[in-house]
């Protein structure tokens, strides 16, 4: 099974009703997260981890099938 990094940023984003621009504060251009969310590339391990602390999730979580996710609040 592979789990695309891009799709997990980009469904937790909106989720979370952020912007590109509000999510990439900081950590990359918003046109990188575009790139990052459509699989075109991928973001480097430390802005993954910064997206992580961003999104309120754990980095595993970016690795993990969609059937087993869940977000402690």
């Amino acid at each position: 099974m592979q789990i695309e990094v891009g799709s997990v940023i980009n469904e937790l984003r909106i989720k979370q009703n952020l912007t590109r621009e509000e999510l990439t504060k900081d950590i990359c251009e918003p046109n990188a997260l575009s790139d990052y969310e459509r699989s075109i590339t991928s973001p480097t391990i430390d802005e993954l981890a910064l997206f992580a602390d961003k999104l309120k999730v754990d980095l595993p979580y970016f690795f993990t099938p969609k059937m087993n996710r869940f977000i402690i609040t």
